[in-house]
């Protein structure tokens, strides 16, 4: 092959489609992965500080994923007046809104604290629990 090979307009344009090609097919090789739930569904949200979170997620490929519909599990100490050795810790599903900051019932999430998702299945206990705080 001499220079003048690289000259002619067809070798041009074959080399110009085949560097197209291989970007986009890089393009889609390398993309990042789209998530997505039904809007209707709970998701928990494992948070890199510890912190699990049940509501609906949207917005997942975003830089600030956005959780309706919050609720939290929250532990406190229960005591049996008829037996105090039965005393110990009971867990209590809580409403993100009901805190004495009275915030409001969304969260923006930094993505890159979220260490893991699980959709829940609609008859799984959180599920269960939340219908029914709703239904008071």
């Amino acid at each position: 092959m001499n220079k003048d090979t690289f000259r002619s307009p067809r070798i041009r344009f074959s080399i110009s489609v085949l560097v197209i090609i291989l970007v986009i097919v890089a393009f889609l090789v390398w993309r990042p992965a789209t998530i997505s739930f039904a809007s209707d569904s709970y998701q928990a949200v494992f948070l890199s500080n510890n912190q699990v979170y049940f509501g609906k997620l949207s917005e997942l490929n975003s830089a600030y994923p956005v959780l309706t519909d919050v609720y939290y599990i929250q532990a406190f100490a229960a005591q049996d007046l008829s037996n105090s050795a039965k005393a110990g810790n009971q867990l209590q599903l809580v409403k993100l809104g009901s805190e004495l900051h009275q915030p409001q019932n969304v969260m923006y999430l930094n993505r890159s604290q979220i260490l893991f998702i699980e959709p829940l299945k609609p008859d799984s206990q959180i599920v269960k629990s939340i219908s029914e705080f709703e239904k008071k």
